[in-house]
């Protein structure tokens, strides 16, 4: 169904809508491609904005907000069965959403537990998905956090925990040579470990640390670091591999 830039103002925005879960300058490259998009290509019928039947926009409000502005018709499609929380899934598999997006639109709705990660992130520096792994175990899946966060059951039990556990890793990392992903990971891999000892491995890193090569894996960093976590120790070593 064709409707114009008015009626698009009369949709209802859902609580989950990316407009409001990122960030500004990130929202502003995406709508000014997605503009340039639209006045070279047009509108395209096979592209429709996504609405319940409720009027509620499941998906397309950065098409909305385009056309809009554009002063352009836009399509749309109700769909009876269509549920936000469907739409916001499938937008993550897509590469639409990431778990800071999540973040970001759980905390506009007044999640605690998004506003603590929000916290955390600015504070400590760390992705969304570090700080809720630190919390619930680094194997767990990506599609495990979007429930927790749109079902609102993203809970801290120990946050003054958490936060040693954070700033640990901050300190570990400033130790070190290499500082991307895989090497965050394999830190936190290690702390998992129920006789792992910060002040032990904060001691070896103060020793060795600045000999950690550049690895492809994960489990090269790990590897390493295990190496050096075992410096020196003739009994008590740890293996986590």
């Amino acid at each position: 169904m064709e409707v114009t830039p008015k009626d698009l103002k009369d949709l209802v925005p859902n609580p989950l809508n990316r407009i409001d879960g990122v960030h500004k300058d990130v929202h502003k490259l995406r709508l000014n491609n997605l503009k340039r998009n639209l006045v070279k290509y047009g509108y395209k019928r096979g592209f429709p904005i996504i609405l319940d039947k409720d009027l509620v926009i499941c998906d397309g409000h950065h098409r909305v907000e385009a056309c809009i502005d554009l002063k352009m018709n836009a399509f749309v499609l109700v769909d009876e069965d269509a549920k936000v929380e469907d739409y916001a899934q499938i937008a993550a598999s897509t590469q639409k959403w990431n778990i800071s997006d999540f973040i970001k639109a759980a905390a506009n709705k007044g999640s605690q537990g998004a506003k603590i990660v929000e916290h955390f992130m600015e504070k400590y520096g760390f992705s969304a998905s570090v700080i809720i792994k630190i919390e619930f175990g680094y194997h767990i899946r990506k599609n495990d956090i979007i429930e927790m966060v749109t079902n609102n059951s993203l809970t801290f039990s120990d946050i003054e925990h958490t936060k040693s556990k954070l700033q640990h890793l901050r300190d570990c990392l400033a130790l070190l040579p290499e500082t991307n992903e895989k090497v965050i990971g394999a830190i936190c891999t290690l702390m998992e470990h129920d006789r792992y000892s910060p002040e032990v491995m904060i001691r070896k890193l103060e020793q060795v640390g600045g000999n950690l090569l550049v690895a492809s894996s994960r489990k090269h960093y790990t590897e390493q670091l295990q190496r050096f976590y075992n410096h020196g120790s003739r009994s008590r070593k740890i293996y986590f591999l």
